[in-house]
């Protein structure tokens, strides 16, 4: 059953690597964006809603809700946060942003914040990440 499991996963190891660089560049495009609060773009956008947003353009439909993106996918920890990966931010994961490499984030912080790229201590004490891709 193990090496079943394995095996499906280098098989979709490709296409979820694409996947995963697809969700950064289309996050990436949302960068200058207004932020507003319940907003799932494309023109404005709430912490959860961007990555709702970008994980859409690759038919992965994810919670608008930062507590849930908390909870679903599957556990990374943070020295094996690799591009795409969801991070969630303070005790109660009130928000979220997607890892974009080389320890950074892209976000939608706050109200007069538009959507940015930052180092992934901008974010916030860090919760936890899961991989959906």
């Amino acid at each position: 059953m193990l090496a079943a499991h394995l095996l499906l996963l280098s098989a979709m190891s490709p296409q979820s690597k694409a996947d995963a660089a697809t969700v950064v560049a289309v996050a990436r495009t949302a960068i200058g964006r207004p932020y507003q609060w319940g907003a799932a773009g494309p023109d404005a956008f709430d912490c959860s809603g961007l990555v709702v947003w970008a994980y859409a353009q690759v038919g992965i439909t994810l919670p608008h809700s930062s507590q849930a993106l908390a909870v679903g996918g599957q556990p990374v920890d943070r020295p094996d946060l690799q591009p795409g990966d969801v991070v969630t931010f303070y005790p109660d994961a009130s928000h979220t942003a997607i890892y974009s490499g080389d320890g950074n984030i892209i976000q939608a912080a706050t109200y007069g914040v538009p959507v940015e790229e930052v180092p992934i201590v901008q974010g916030g004490p860090f919760h936890n990440a899961r991989r959906y891709v």
